[in-house]
């Protein structure tokens, strides 16, 4: 079976920290590949503006950009930009499920800073999608 480490984020800016984390992921969970998945710039923003700092938020196509330069670096990485593209996605519970329907041999393995531990339980379902679920 095919694994796939999955890493969503705002990711503003992309680092290279960002970079070795998911490479680390990768090696770890002995994945065919890793996946980054920005947020949509509308989340970004809400987010930054929450921080006091919207004037810092990067715009998406340079997001987008440096992710892809990131990806670069390594064959098994490349960025899926589902968020980007399907933004009334509220919960990343509904962008696991999407991918894994895009993925239906792969065992996807989310990675997950504990500053999102919060959102495992929203959305309508998640309880029995999180239940089959492996976090990093």
């Amino acid at each position: 079976m095919n694994r796939i480490v999955v890493y969503g984020g705002s990711f503003n800016p992309p680092t290279v920290a960002y970079l070795r984390l998911l490479l680390a992921a990768v090696e770890a969970a002995d994945a065919c590949c890793g996946l980054f998945v920005p947020a949509s710039h509308e989340y970004v923003l809400k987010k930054m503006k929450k921080q006091r700092c919207p004037q810092d938020t990067l715009g998406e196509a340079l997001r987008l950009e440096m992710l892809e330069s990131l990806s670069e670096e390594d064959s098994r990485l490349t960025v899926n930009r589902i968020h980007m593209d399907r933004a009334a996605f509220g919960h990343d519970f509904e962008m696991l499920e999407a991918i894994q329907n895009e993925n239906q041999d792969a065992e996807l393995y989310y990675l997950i800073g504990s500053d999102k531990l919060y959102i495992l339980p929203a959305g309508t379902g998640s309880t029995s999608f999180w239940r089959g679920s492996t976090f990093w």
